[in-house]
């Protein structure tokens, strides 16, 4: 995935070594300058851009997103699950399969935890830097205010 001065976010492919564009989205962010995918959802993305703003979406919700790299997911689950039901000493073979369904209900529900944190952190730098604009807005007034009565 790239994002780009271009104000888009675009999804590519790169099976084989030949990098394959799949999908491209404008995300109404502005100029984008970070993105970055969930490491526990692999679909969700969230992508940052210069109207301060973060968004997060599902690209597993796009259909040709989906199609593309749905059985690579489906193989890296499953191994992951494998792996951990390992380390866990229990039987290796899942109790269910999981479908695509099951999975993009759970990368839903992680980009809203996802994006509620990511919507925190940005309030509160916002918050910093609004309380840093008022303090320096202040102390230029006082200090305009003392060169006044130096007159």
């Amino acid at each position: 995935m790239t994002c780009s001065f271009d104000k888009t976010v675009k999804i590519w492919d790169l099976e084989n070594q030949k990098p394959n564009l799949v999908h491209t989205r404008d995300m109404g962010l502005g100029k984008l300058f970070a993105s970055s995918f969930c490491p526990d959802a692999p679909m969700v993305i969230a992508v940052a851009g210069g109207k301060g703003k973060v968004e997060v979406f599902d690209a597993g919700q796009i259909q040709n997103v989906r199609r593309r790299f749905e059985s690579r997911i489906n193989a890296a689950t499953a191994q992951a699950q494998a792996q951990a039901a390992a380390a866990a000493g229990l039987d290796a073979a899942p109790s269910h399969a999981f479908t695509l369904t099951d999975q993009l209900t759970a990368q839903a529900t992680a980009a809203l935890d996802a994006e509620a944190t990511i919507a925190a952190a940005a309030a509160a730098e916002a918050a910093k830097a609004a309380a840093a604009a008022a303090s320096n807005g202040s102390a230029n007034k006082k200090k305009k205010n003392k060169n006044k009565n130096k007159k």
